[in-house]
């Protein structure tokens, strides 16, 4: 009797898995709930976060979303946002919409450089996704390999690098980096 009574409290979870993922709203979904988490303010982005004392490595190219080649060592003297995520990952999405009102608020500041970079297999997705939910913040791809001071093996991650080369910030995982706090950070770099 337990048995079943327990099998009937999972199937309808289950149920609405299998329901989001056949459909393909699973990513959807999944991003729009751990959205509601950022907006929490859980999870806003820290600026005391341990970070390396590397430079960043400025050899690579970059495309962008209107097929437009941006060479890295042209960021020099420049504070960058980069963030590298992909489609399929929910917490990706997640914190778009908080790294978009960042980039609204900023992007009028010729000093600081927003990189959204897509690890996505096919690049027009990425494309796509930007389009659909009408972001304003550039979108990239590496052409060719990317960046070794790019490489994580975890979506999403971020990098603040400073005018000097020097990576002061680094977080792996989504995060709300639409705060006051945050926006001081890398005008003050």
């Amino acid at each position: 009797m337990k048995c079943k009574k327990e099998l009937k409290g999972w199937l309808i979870p289950l149920a609405i898995f299998a329901f989001l993922y056949l459909t393909g709203w699973l990513t959807p979904v999944a991003g729009k709930i751990q959205s509601l988490i950022l907006y929490t303010g859980i999870l806003n982005a820290s600026t005391e976060t341990t970070v390396s004392e590397d430079y960043f490595d400025y050899n690579g190219s970059l495309m962008d979303s209107e097929g437009n080649k941006l060479n890295l060592t042209t960021l020099k003297g420049k504070t960058v946002f980069i963030n590298v995520w992909a489609t399929w990952c929910p917490p990706c999405r997640a914190e778009m919409p908080f790294i978009e009102s960042l980039y609204e608020d900023l992007k009028s500041d010729e000093d600081i450089v927003f990189i959204m970079l897509s690890v996505d297999e096919k690049w027009e997705k990425a494309i796509e996704l930007k389009n659909d939910k009408d972001y304003s913040f550039p979108v990239y791809t590496a052409i060719g390999r990317r960046p070794a001071s790019l490489n994580s093996t975890v979506v999403p991650t971020s990098w603040v690098i400073s005018p000097e080369g020097k990576i002061v910030y680094q977080h792996e995982g989504m995060r709300n980096f639409n705060t006051d706090h945050f926006k001081k950070f890398l005008k003050n770099l």
